[in-house]
């Protein structure tokens, strides 16, 4: 990433531009964060924008107008007929399931505010 320059992974190259493509970016700013963490805590103060990325303590950041995409329903995606068994719950595993995705109520054995 070290030769490719910042409008190009915040516009291109990036994890984010890949997911949410860019149309179109603003001037990018930069900043270098220090290295040490309780000034960082204490003190560090910049205007993020909608993208950006940090590398080796720089922070670059800019603003971003995204590609407009057609919305795609979940009803277009949704497969109605031969969908393997791997994606249904049996009646055995679905107490368990049902406790998981539940809301617990079980007490925190280590908190530091018991």
């Amino acid at each position: 990433m070290a030769d490719i320059s910042a409008d190009m992974i915040i516009k291109v190259g990036g994890l984010m531009a890949k997911a949410f493509p860019v149309q179109n970016i603003g001037q990018i700013t930069e900043t270098v964060i220090g290295g040490d963490i309780v000034d960082v805590s204490d003190n560090f103060a910049f205007a993020f924008e909608a993208a950006g990325y940090m590398r080796k303590g720089r922070i670059y950041t800019a603003k971003v107008i995204e590609q407009e995409e057609e919305p795609i329903t979940l009803g277009k995606i949704l497969q109605k007929n031969n969908v393997d068994d791997k994606f249904y719950i049996t009646n055995e595993k679905m107490p368990k399931w049902t406790y998981l995705k539940g809301a617990k109520e079980n007490p925190k054995k280590n908190s530091r505010w018991s």
